[in-house]
């Protein structure tokens, strides 16, 4: 009995485990980026978790620090995005009214961006 038991319990565990593992992360599109907003994404082709400014720069990302893997620049001026925090280290920028679905080419700065601001 107490094996039986023992045995649903590990099952149900599993079960809820893969449940939480196996759930698909927030998509996000590339409509989701509002005017005047520059905005990275966390996969390719603007999907997964999506980061967005309006006017204050981002000397960190935190938790998305070296994720971003597009961007789309709906804002009025350029962006510098920095390989380190702190917008130090290689410097990219991504210029007013362009976007880039996949940051693996031709900029090869894909999961490498730590922080972002106009220039």
């Amino acid at each position: 009995m107490r094996k039986a038991i023992a045995t649903a319990l590990l099952t149900i565990g599993l079960l809820a485990g893969h449940t939480i593992v196996g759930g698909s992360p927030a998509r996000a599109a590339m409509s989701d980026c509002p005017p005047k907003n520059f905005c990275l994404w966390e996969h390719i082709n603007y999907g997964g978790r999506i980061v967005m400014m309006s006017a204050t720069p981002r000397s960190s990302l935190g938790s998305f620090n070296d994720k971003a893997s597009s961007w789309q620049n709906r804002s009025d001026r350029k962006v510098c995005v920095y390989q380190d925090i702190n917008f130090d280290g290689p410097m990219i920028g991504f210029y007013w009214g362009f976007a880039q679905p996949d940051l693996r080419s031709p900029e090869r700065f894909n999961d490498m961006i730590s922080s972002f601001r106009f220039c």
